[in-house]
């Protein structure tokens, strides 16, 4: 499978997936930690990483161009940090 592909497994199902359970939900700051850690192994393992590897989440999501779920979130169900 390409990293094109597997991205868009990605926002089509685990992403999607994290937004509609989390509507009900009241974000406390645990919450949007776990959130936005929840697709960091999947996408970590999509670059090839390991937590060995120690390389922070802002970076993976830089070197895929994807956007920390937890503002859209925030967005969706109009909670502010």
């Amino acid at each position: 499978m390409t990293k094109e592909s597997k991205l868009r497994l990605y926002n089509t199902a685990s992403k999607v997936a994290l937004e509609c359970i989390s509507e009900s939900w009241i974000l406390k700051q645990r919450i949007r930690q776990r959130l936005g850690s929840a697709p960091m192994k999947f996408l970590g393992a999509l670059l090839g990483l390991t937590t060995l590897d120690e390389i922070r989440n802002t970076e993976i999501r830089a070197r895929l161009n994807i956007k920390n779920i937890v503002g859209k979130i925030e967005y969706v169900t109009g909670q502010d940090m």
